[in-house]
């Protein structure tokens, strides 16, 4: 599914990486200490959002809109 980056158009900057990075492991890690897997297509959305591939919102259409 494409969707339209309308958050913001500039790219994260390096600290909103670091950020997006500590909030996506945090979920992951917390997932993990209550011994649930959480479904690769979810992991993978994670992972483009921690890195800067997507927004916010792109992240929350996708996850929205996810097959899992």
């Amino acid at each position: 599914m494409k969707t339209k980056r309308t958050e913001n158009l500039s790219p994260p900057t390096a600290e909103e990486l670091k950020e997006r990075r500590e909030a996506v492991d945090a979920a992951i890690n917390s997932h993990e200490i209550e011994g649930l897997t959480l479904h690769p297509k979810t992991l993978e959305i994670l992972e483009r959002y921690a890195r800067g591939d997507i927004s916010l919102e792109e992240f929350n259409t996708l996850m929205d809109n996810a097959l899992l």
